[in-house]
């Protein structure tokens, strides 16, 4: 999927349900028994490029 695939499935998404919260749940925390708050382990998601890879998995960029 390319970003612009993934941002047309988002907008779609959006369409019909409106801008709603988008979140990524730490379960490694949760699994920690931190004693966390369930709420607290809901976290905005931050996006960024870990590696690129081509079509033969050679890593293009880090």
């Amino acid at each position: 999927m390319t970003i612009t695939e993934l941002i047309n499935k988002l907008e779609q998404l959006k369409a019909q349900e409106g801008d709603i919260r988008v979140c990524v749940y730490d379960e490694y925390t949760a699994n920690e028994g931190w004693d966390f708050e369930e709420e607290d382990l809901y976290q905005s998601p931050t996006p960024h490029i870990e590696c690129i890879e081509d079509t033969d998995e050679k890593v293009i960029v880090l």
